[in-house]
Formats: structure tokens, sequence, C-alpha cells
């Protein structure tokens, strides 16, 4: 019943797509997200409407022009415009001419301006030349622009444009409290901006497009591509969206575009310097003897933008524009360390300098000395419990000495002082680079036909610890995280007559996220232990030890192992515009492809705890003695583990049909009516490695209990991709507003459910 009514519903869309190319509707999508409009109505002094008007509007910097004809009523309407400077101009016989420049569309926005001609003669004019506002008389929406000078000129840490998000009242950033535990713990990369919510919404629920095309990640979210200050032309924040071309999201919209080149040439250089040179040393590394950590932030680019004007060759100024932007990153952030390792003559088992006084005896007589460790092989009941001997001058006999810990003591450095606590400073800088380039192509094929194309790119890592124990230290717990990405976009835009527009857009961004570590790779076996962790966990095995810096990964970076995490996203969409006497009418078509790749390779760890050295008696033993690195040298961790490392791929698809009228019903009452209809199938995984869970079968472990358990997990395959059915027939949303007089007199978003059942069945 579900795909019946799904293929019905496919069927009139299909009829209406064909209806609208006729001129009986239109289409409209998301090409109207980072698109404007503009729309009015061209009337006499005494108000009576004015058809036939030749209403032209061009911008003079990117060689648009395009006329409209008012309808019977006056109105006119140009749509699917690229944010920018226009000027309109309006022209009818027996009436001045009326000119209106510095007219500022912004990306997303539907601005009304109403124009009103005076008698006389086409000659004769009316120049407006103050940037007049912008009225939205007729769409529901609510949001807020951050202009290109805000971008530019606000102070921004890191860079990020979409960090002025927080520019609106209603988007803050307490989803850090929910998904990583505090504030300005993930704040350092471009998709952590991402953590917001918007009038205290769910975290993730927020659509990003980028030149109109999908940015956002298709597991935890993120922004998939963040282009730089400088490449940042402007972008809209809406908090309340009612028109249908907006859909998975709670209503929270951010449309981002990207600068385009002009007639004129432009271009700018810019720095941003810091250096520890213009710095004094810390109180602290002063008294210790430790020299000035080292710190340098430069942060530069260039930009560059114009037409493409080749003397004799290609004089066209108002043809192709072409705009580039580069920007760099160098940082090195100051970072001290100190930590204890183990001493020469405890490498060799020789704890003598632990020894101190006697605390006390044991049952046996014997003294209990501070520092003293216990031979855990020679643990034995007695004295009402259990008893261990110690070692003999605190010295472990070198047969006793594991040869896996053997093999690992080169990996810890030779301590820079003779303490035996905190013997060990390491200072440095930990790096963080980046180099982030962008290229876009405009052309206008023709007064009907224009183009973009978009290509950039990001190369980033930043450092999760820095390589303290050195560079070609395998058991160091240094590591980066990378953080690279690229975009790539295209649009095309057709203006068949003035009442009818089509806009076809395609997008692909890829996300490489990971973490580099320096244990990686490395084979364990190389240390003695099983070969077969050299497949499973090739990298530096996680070593934690009491008392003493460990070894691993994990060592310093909190156990983040080696990564891949891509990302890809592609998105796709075509639309139209009509307007039919009253009627602005759009529909239109997207397509959202995520996939989420990669993991997390295993790491095997052990752990030594002061515990295997303690005593006399190991269940009450007391703390002043035993020593983790003692347990290690002879082997005798408390926990350790591995595991096996499964990389999923992952794929989820959305499709979105859109169908909006913004039906101007009379001169001061507009009503926008619209429809959307969804389709989000359950996400497949390359491998067939998800599953789901079956009701309605009996568990195989009821032949072993003699009962009936009811359900069992199920793996897909076998024909079956999804792990739940896609629902067809309760993906359809109402939308509804009104205004008059230019204000909201009522708006509403409505679930309508075409079919009210649910289905708990597998996958066909």
């Amino acid at each position: 019943m579900g795909r019946t009514n799904f293929l019905k519903i496919v069927r009139l869309l299909t009829v209406a797509c064909v209806l609208i190319v006729c001129g009986a509707v239109s289409l409209y999508g998301q090409a109207q997200a980072f698109t404007a409009t503009l729309s009015g109505s061209v009337r006499d002094k005494t108000g009576a409407a004015v058809p036939g008007a030749a209403v032209t509007l061009s911008s003079s910097q990117t060689g648009f022009s395009q006329t409209f004809t008012t309808q019977p009523d006056g109105r006119y309407v140009f749509a699917l415009l690229r944010p920018g400077t226009y000027t309109l101009r309006v022209e009818k016989s027996g009436f001045e001419s009326y000119v209106q420049s510095g007219i500022t569309l912004t990306v997303g926005q539907t601005a009304t301006q109403e124009v009103t001609l005076g008698v006389g003669k086409v000659h004769q004019s009316v120049t407006v030349t103050a940037g007049a506002p912008m009225l939205n008389t007729t769409t529901a929406n609510v949001g807020t622009t951050v202009t290109q000078r805000q971008v530019v000129e606000l102070p921004l840490n890191y860079r990020n444009p979409f960090a002025l998000v927080y520019l609106n009242s209603s988007v803050n950033h307490s989803s850090q409290f929910q998904v990583v535990n505090g504030p300005g713990q993930q704040d350092t990369a471009d998709q952590d901006q991402y953590f917001m919510n918007f009038g205290g919404g769910r975290f993730g629920t927020t659509a990003v497009l980028l030149d109109g095309d999908w940015d956002v990640g298709g597991d935890w979210g993120g922004y998939m591509y963040v282009p730089s200050v400088d490449d940042t032309q402007e972008f809209a924040i809406q908090t309340n969206s009612f028109s249908a071309q907006y859909g998975w999201s709670t209503g929270n919209v951010i449309n981002a575009v990207t600068k385009s080149g002009t007639r004129d040439f432009h271009g700018d250089a810019w720095e941003f310097l810091r250096n520890s040179a213009f710095d004094g040393n810390n109180f602290f590394n002063n008294a210790a003897g430790i020299a000035r950590p080292q710190f340098r932030r430069n942060q530069f680019g260039v930009t560059a933008g114009g037409p493409v004007y080749i003397p004799k060759l290609y004089e066209q100024r108002d043809k192709t524009f072409v705009f580039g932007d580069y920007e760099g990153l160098r940082q090195s952030t100051p970072i001290t360390y100190t930590t204890t390792v183990p001493t020469m003559a405890m490498r060799t088992g020789d704890f003598s300098a632990l020894l101190g006084a006697a605390t006390g005896t044991d049952c046996l007589g014997r003294p209990i000395l501070a520092g003293q460790l216990y031979n855990p092989f020679t643990t034995r009941v007695g004295c009402g419990g259990f008893i261990r001997d110690p070692f003999i001058g605190n010295v472990i006999p070198p047969a006793m000495l594991n040869p896996v810990a053997k093999n690992m003591l080169r990996f810890w450095p030779t301590p820079t002082s003779s303490a035996l606590v905190n013997n060990y400073t390491f200072s440095a800088g930990a790096p963080a680079d980046s180099d982030e380039y962008s290229f876009r192509v405009d052309e206008n094929i023709s007064q009907k036909s224009r183009m973009f194309v978009r290509w950039a790119y990001k190369r980033e890592f930043k450092t999760i610890a820095a390589d303290a124990f050195g560079t070609n230290d395998p058991g160091g717990g240094g590591g980066l995280a990378s953080d690279n990405r690229w975009d790539a976009a295209a649009n095309y835009t057709r203006t068949f007559t003035p009442t009818l527009v089509m806009s076809a857009n395609i997008g692909l961004a890829r996300w490489n996220e990971g973490n580099e570590m320096q244990a990686y790779p490395f084979n364990p076996s190389s240390l003695g232990l099983p070969g077969f962790l050299d497949s499973i966990s090739n990298e530096f095995p996680d070593v934690t030890v009491s008392g003493i810096a460990g070894l691993g990964p994990g060592s310093l970076s909190g156990g983040a192992g080696q990564g891949f995490f891509p990302r890809n996203v592609g998105s796709y969409s075509v639309d139209f515009t009509k307007v039919l006497g009253p009627h602005t009418m759009t529909m239109g078509f997207m397509g959202v492809v995520q996939q989420s790749n990669g993991g997390r390779l295993f790491v095997t760890n052990f752990d030594f705890p002061q515990s295997m050295t303690q005593g006399p008696n190991p269940t009450a033993a007391l703390p002043t003695t035993g020593y983790g690195f003692a347990s290690f040298l002879l082997g005798t961790g408390d926990t350790g583990s591995t595991g096996i490392n499964t990389f999923g791929a992952f794929q989820r698809t959305m499709y979105g049909w859109y169908f909006q009228d913004d039906w101007k019903t009379t001169r001061k009452l507009s009503l926008n009516l619209g429809l959307r209809y969804d389709i989000q199938p359950g996400p497949t995984e390359r491998h067939d490695e998800t599953q789901w869970f079956n009701f309605t079968t009996a568990n195989p472990i009821s032949s072993k209990v003699g009962f009936t358990v009811p359900g069992e997990l199920v793996f897909v395959g076998n024909g079956r991709s999804n792990v739940y059915n896609a629902q067809y027939t309760n993906r359809a949303a109402d939308r509804i507003g009104l205004f008059a007089d230019g204000q909201i007199g009522y708006a509403s978003r409505f679930r309508h459910f075409l079919y009210s059942g649910f289905s708990a069945q597998p996958p066909e």
C-alpha cells in the first residue's frame, strides 16, 4: 500500500513538472535558498496598476540584465538572482522613467520594491540614488543576514565565518555541554562550530547550504566545508522557515554564498602575526631554568578577482569573471611537558634508590621499608592471609626481567635530571598548519543563460600531542589531527521567458578527518608480542605504568589511536520559477547522498599497576610499597585487551520535492501555500555488516533453554540492504503563511500524514 501511494505521488509530481514547463505552474527548489527574489508592482500616482511597463533589473558589476513586462495587475518578479547590488529601471510610454540604484539583495532574500510612475515623457526620469530598504512582504521566513562587511571586519577566532551565526540571539553554543562535556573543548576545528542550538532546539537539526549545495556530514553533522573569511560574500541565518523549499531540519537554515569576480579588478593581501619573540618567559619557566616556549601564529592570504580580459583575443568585461582566494596558517603553540621516566638504574632492575626508612615489620618479623618492592611470584598463604617476599636490596634479578619489557625499554627517553620524580622536561611548540585555495568562474553565456563553477580545497592539521619523546620514537604519544577537505560546485541558470526561470545545481564535497599517530605503523611482534597483533592492531601498544609516563598513542592524547574518517556528500537539484498573474509558483527537486566511512584502529593495551609489587600482604598492601615500573619489568599487569578492526562504509540518501505558490491575493494581502514531500530510505552499509532486530522470530537460544525466547538479531544481506523499510506515505508537509500590509498575520507548518501506519517489518 505504501509503495502504491508513493508511485501515485511521484506521478502527480511528474505531471506538475510537465505543466510548469508548459507555463501552467512552476518549479522551485533549493536554488532559491542561496539566491534572491525581487518583486513589486508598478502603479501611477492614483494607485492604478500600470500593465505592460518594461521593468529592467541590471548589475553593472556582473553584466547581468533582465527585463520583465508587468502583468495586468502591474506586478513584476525577478527570481533566482545572485546576491549583489542592482539598478531597477521602469519605462512606459506616457510616463516618466523611474530609476532606482543601490538595491542590495542578500542571500535567500525575498524583497519588495514598489514603483510609482508620474505622467510625462519617457526621456524624463525620476532617479533615486540612495539605497532603499528592501522589505519582505510576501513570505513568512524569519531570519537575519550576516553581510560581507560583518564577515570581514568583526573579530573571529580561527577565522571561521560560520562562527558569526551566534550574532543571532536565538542561537547558542550549549551543545558543547551536551556533546563534549564543556565549552571550548572542540572550538578549534572548522566542523566544531556546528555544535549549536537554534531557539532551544536539538543539536544537529540545522540545514546548511553552501552555494545551494548540502554542506552537512552524514553522521553526527559538522560542516563539510567552511569557506575562508575572504572567500565568503555573505550568509543568511534562517531561524523559522515556512517556505516549502526548506527541508531536513527543524526550520533552521544557514545559507552561504561565495564571492565571484566583477567587471573591475579587485584584490587584497593580508597577514596577522603573533610571535613569542615579542613575549617574555613566564615566572615558573624562569624558576626552573626552562627556555621561553615557542609560539607563533602567522595567518596570511591573498585574493584577486575580475573579468577575463585579454587584449585583441578576448576583450569582454561583461562575459567571464574569475575570483581566486588563498589563505594560510602557520602556528606553533607553546607546550611544556614535565613527567617521570625510569632512571637508568631502574631499567636494569635496580630500585634501591626508592628505599627509605623502616615503617614497621611484617608478620614474619621482617622490616618493612618505604619504597620496598615485593616479588609477586612468591605470593602464598600465611599469617592468616597472604604474604610476599621482598626483593633483596630492592633489586630485581636480571633473569626475572620480562623479555617483552626489556624490548620496550629503549622507547622511554633518558631523564633530563637526576631526580626520581618529574625527572623529564620537554619544551617546544605544537604546530598547526593549513593551506586553503578556492577558484570560481562565472560565465554570462547569453542574456538568458549564465553559469558558475567553483573548486575549493583545504589542507589542515593540528597537533593532538607533541612528540615529547622524540620525533622518531614510535612509543611516544605524539600525534596530529588531519582535517582535509575539498568542495566542488556548479550552477546553470536559464531564463526561458521573463516569467519562467530554471536553475540546476550540483555539488560534491569530501571531508577527510583523521588521527595520524607517531605510534603508527608499528608491528607489535617486533617487541616479542604475538604475531597476529600485526594484522589487527599494527601500532605501538598502549602501555600504562603507574607512577611514570606510559608508552603508545594514548599516553599523551587521551587514548586516541590511528583513525581514518572520510566523509562524502553529493547533492543535486533542479528548480523552476513561474509567474502567472498574481501567482509566483515554484516547484523543484533535490537529492542528497551522504557517505560516512572509516573508523579508528583498535589499540592493544596493557596496564601495570603499583599493586602487583606491593606487600607484604597483597590484599592489604601498604601504599608506600611497590612501584608500577617494577611491575612492568616483571611483566605482571592486571588488565589488557585487543580487538578486531571493522571499518564501516555507510550511505544515506534523502530526496525532497517542493511546491510553493506565493499568491498576491490583493495589493496588501499575500498568501503562501506550500507542499513538501520527503523520502529518507534507511542507511546502507557497503559490507552488509549492519543488523536489525526481528521481533517475530524465535531466538536461537530457545533450543538451549527449553522455552521460546522471542526475537533475534539479523544481519542485512541476501538482497537486503537497509535495516528498516522506507516510509513513503507519511512524508508530506504543508506550509501556510499569510501577510497583511507587509506584516505576518499567520504562519504555520504542518506534518501531513497520508497514511498513519507504521512498518516494523524487515526490508523486502
